[in-house]
């Protein structure tokens, strides 16, 4: 049978995670719960949904996301500039979207991530909670280290910045072959069994590999042609 705990704060929830072999976070539960997770059935799982902020501010000239806030908050929020709202609508299903936590998503670190990519060319700042306490750690420093046992507390994003995004799928609701960004702080992507691209030398020289979702050389095809158009269309 599943454990799971729900302790009174963020430093105690951090502590049972360390204590508890193979534990994780839940938060909106869409990636954990789901029925083809890659998370076991069995898995302990530390509560965390009533201890993240889900408020979303502007503070400072960027834009701050509390980590509970779901897709569909951000959608809905009159704060959010449009091209994180298009990121967000990459989830079709607005049942997941009432679900999935921002954060939740950054914390899977999927390659076929919806936001990852778009929150890099957004200048993303995490701010989290781990074993020195409250800090703020670079998203790119987080998704090159795969992550950490930290909890994400907030996300702060460059208000300011420009981005444009293209995802190439079969289908709204399919998995994503290759997911890319290019703004203002620079060109990122995410190809389906390769992982996270930080600059265009990145795109080109990653390992693209045949997979159910496609082929290497579509994969490869398709990314630089994404890259190619968003530069295009930001002119």
């Amino acid at each position: 049978m599943r454990q799971i705990f729900k302790e009174c704060s963020i430093k105690k929830s951090y502590e049972r995670r360390r204590e508890v072999a193979d534990a994780v976070y839940l938060a909106g539960g869409s990636g954990v719960l789901a029925l083809k997770s890659p998370v076991k059935p069995d898995c302990p799982l530390v509560d965390i949904s009533a201890l993240v902020p889900k408020d979303i501010v502007k503070k400072d000239g960027r834009l701050v996301i509390g980590a509970g806030a779901t897709f569909q908050d951000v959608i809905d929020s009159a704060l959010v500039p449009s091209w994180l709202k298009d990121a967000c609508h990459l989830m079709a299903s607005m049942s997941l979207r009432m679900q999935a936590t921002v954060a939740g998503n950054v914390a899977s670190l999927r390659d076929d991530s919806y936001l990852i990519p778009a929150l890099l060319a957004g200048d993303t700042i995490l701010h989290v909670y781990g074993e020195e306490g409250e800090k703020d750690v670079p998203l790119a420093d987080y998704v090159h280290r795969g992550g950490c046992s930290c909890i994400i507390l907030a996300l702060s994003i460059d208000d300011g910045c420009k981005v444009g995004i293209h995802r190439i799928a079969r289908s709204s609701s399919s998995h994503s072959a290759v997911n890319v960004a290019v703004g203002t702080h620079g060109v990122f992507a995410c190809v389906k069994g390769s992982g996270f691209a930080f600059d265009e030398d990145d795109l080109g020289k990653m390992e693209y590999v045949d997979d159910i979702i496609d082929t290497a050389a579509y994969k490869r095809y398709v990314a630089r042609e994404c890259v190619d158009l968003l530069k295009e269309v930001d002119g």
